[in-house]
């Protein structure tokens, strides 16, 4: 009898262990469903709930995906906040995703250092899309200031990131795009 106690008592804890690890994942995806359905009090219910399980994974991409919408509503304040802390959260592909969409917001608020900052970071982080990205808005941000060596710098940095051998296809892409359109720039 104790064995059957011993046994039930460990499969228990392992359910629970594996419940822990993926109902907060799945309340993101919840999220991002009711988000895409419209109903946005729904979704921000659901990255809140995703944000407070404390889940490494789940609290920073809900943090990130919480961000966009903010943004997408307006609530420029609130999307600064969740993009800081996905940030914080030093997650791998939230964090830097995080970074490229603060340095978006900021450009358009006129914090010109901050948006830099911000593009600085998503690039450091190597990430194969953000990175590109946050290169290419640098790379304008720069050539509007007529920082024409630092634009070029930062093209240069998109094309690098779009090269590398793990890029995916659609980044490669980018790289020839840039390549073509901005290539002047290089010479």
């Amino acid at each position: 009898l104790k064995r059957y106690r011993d046994k039930t008592a460990a499969y228990r804890r392992s359910a629970d262990s594996v419940i822990a690890r993926t109902v907060p994942l799945a309340v993101v995806s919840l999220a991002k469903l009711l988000q895409d359905q419209g109903d946005v009090e729904g979704a921000k219910a659901a990255y809140e709930q995703a944000i407070d399980s404390g889940h490494g994974d789940a609290a920073s991409r809900a943090a990130f995906s919480m961000g966009r919408l903010l943004q997408d509503q307006g609530d420029v304040e609130g999307a600064k906040a969740a993009y800081h802390q996905a940030i914080n959260s030093g997650h791998a592909d939230a964090a830097p995703r995080a970074a490229y969409s603060l340095g978006e917001v900021l450009q358009d608020q006129g914090d010109v250092e901050g948006a830099k900052a911000a593009y600085h970071q998503a690039i450091n982080s190597e990430h194969a899309i953000a990175a590109v990205v946050a290169a290419c808005r640098l790379g304008e941000l720069l050539k509007n200031q007529g920082d024409v060596e630092g634009a070029k710098g930062a093209y240069q940095r998109a094309i690098e990131f779009a090269h590398a051998d793990a890029a995916p296809a659609k980044v490669r892409n980018l790289g020839r795009l840039l390549v073509r359109n901005i290539g002047h720039l290089l010479d």
